[in-house]
């Protein structure tokens, strides 16, 4: 088996990116998908298959467009 890229998704169905290295444990990739954005007046997480607008949220300066 050869493997080509290693992707990594910090915050689940957000955008990614390759990594050069990666360390494994027992439920994958350590770092990949621990954070995830969640509308708590509505009680979901956010996912590709059911996208919500997530306009209203405060982001950090660093993130801001």
């Amino acid at each position: 088996m050869k493997l080509d890229t290693i992707w990594q998704y910090p915050v689940k169905s957000m955008i990614g990116g390759t990594v050069e290295s990666a360390v494994l444990d027992e439920v994958g990739i350590v770092g990949d998908r621990t954070w995830a954005v969640r509308d708590e007046d509505a009680g979901v997480i956010a996912n590709t298959r059911q996208p919500v607008s997530y306009t209203h949220l405060t982001l950090p300066t660093i993130y801001s467009v």
